[in-house]
């Protein structure tokens, strides 16, 4: 039987009043706070920064049509994981077959792609 894999997919509006009052434009006196491909460019850049600032273990940037967006791939180690490493080591020592040295990691795949309709910013995700 085949193996069936699932992720998750979402779309967001953004609010560019919310992108206006994060960047503090108003009181800054940017003339351009109407102008969404500039609030697009201040959005992107931040997202950007934070996705790199966790240091993934790979980054894409992508572009097709008029989408724009990263791809990445980040690794954790849970903060659970001496707990299972414990239970699956102890299991081990039961049963002197299969001993591995088992390191417990979650590595996750994500993509943010974002795109300009009718003066609204969307961003798409996906993981």
């Amino acid at each position: 039987m085949a193996e069936v894999l699932s992720g998750t997919f979402s779309i967001y509006k953004i609010d560019n009043q919310k992108i206006v009052e994060h960047f503090d434009l108003i009181r800054k006196k940017s003339k351009k706070i109407n102008d969404t491909s500039y609030l697009y460019f201040k959005m992107y850049k931040a997202v950007y920064a934070s996705v790199k600032s966790r240091e993934p273990i790979e980054f894409e940037e992508i572009t097709y049509d008029e989408f724009n967006g990263f791809y990445f791939k980040t690794k954790n180690e849970p903060n659970w994981n001496k707990l299972i490493e414990g239970m699956i080591k102890a299991e081990q020592e039961d049963s002197e077959s299969n001993k591995k040295n088992i390191k417990i990691e979650n590595i996750s795949a994500s993509y943010i792609l974002f795109y300009i309709y009718n003066n609204s910013i969307y961003a798409f995700t996906g993981g």
